[in-house]
Order: structure tokens, then sequence, then C-alpha cells
């Protein structure tokens, strides 16, 4: 299983990580990944200036905008 957390601390939300999740979940429910990908918010990653920080399994943390987060998720959960 893939866990991806969205930072929704007072920065990220400003930045529209509310609108990351509402993506991330309408990709999961399109490719029917609700068994494959577990989708959870966390507060503050302490990168509060360089976008809105989402993890991947806990290893990676991208600084991404809303447009960019699509790009992301194909990337690194759908693969190549």
């Amino acid at each position: 299983m893939i866990e991806i957390v969205v930072c929704v601390g007072s920065s990220c939300h400003c930045k529209g990580s509310g609108s990351v999740i509402e993506r991330y979940q309408a990709l999961i429910r399109q490719h029917k990944l609700q068994k494959d990908v577990a989708l959870k918010a966390s507060f503050c990653h302490q990168a509060c200036t360089r976008g809105i920080a989402v993890s991947f399994d806990g290893q990676t943390h991208y600084h991404l905008t809303p447009d960019s987060a699509v790009d992301v998720f194909k990337t690194i959960v759908l693969g190549p």
C-alpha cells in the first residue's frame, strides 16, 4: 500500500492543499486504487516556504501546487 500524506497546516492550506486532496481522491477513485493507496492529511511538514508538502511512503516530500499534483501522482503512484 502506498501512503500519501498531504500537509494541511495553515501555510499549505492557504496554498491549496485542500485542492490537492480533492484531486488525489478523484484519481484514487478513477483508477480504482482505494485498496492500494492510503490518503492522509497531517499538520506541518516543516517546509512552509516551498509550496504544499506531500510525502509518498514517508520518504520524499514534494513541494507542489494544485496544478502539479496530478503529474506527481501519476509519476509516483501510477508509474511510467
